[in-house]
C-alpha cells in the first residue's frame, strides 16, 4: 500500500502593516479550512490558544490572513489545518 503525502500549509510572509499582522502562504488543501490561533504564551497547550481568524484555503492552496494585533507585550501565533 502507497502513502500519499498530505500537504502542510507553509507561510511565505510575515509583515506588520499599520497594526494589522498580515500573514500569506500556500500549500493548504484547496477549500480547506484553517484557522489562525493565538496565545500570549508560548508554553500554553494548544487546545487553550484562542481561535482569532477562520478561513479557507483558495482554490490553488494559497491563504491570506490579515488579523489587528493585540496590546500585549508578546503574541504568538499558529495556523491549524484540518
Amino acid at each position: 500500500m502507497l502513502a500519499t503525502a498530505v500537504p502542510h500549509p507553509v507561510i511565505r510572509n510575515i509583515s506588520l502593516i499599520g497594526g494589522k499582522l498580515v500573514v500569506s502562504g500556500t500549500n493548504g488543501t484547496i477549500s480547506g479550512n484553517f484557522y489562525l490561533l493565538s496565545s500570549t504564551n508560548l508554553t500554553t497547550p494548544l487546545a487553550s490558544w484562542t481561535r482569532v481568524s477562520t478561513n479557507v484555503f483558495d482554490g490553488s492552496g494559497n491563504f491570506n490572513i490579515t488579523n489587528t494585533v493585540g496590546g500585549a507585550p508578546q503574541d504568538f501565533y499558529i495556523l491549524q489545518s484540518q
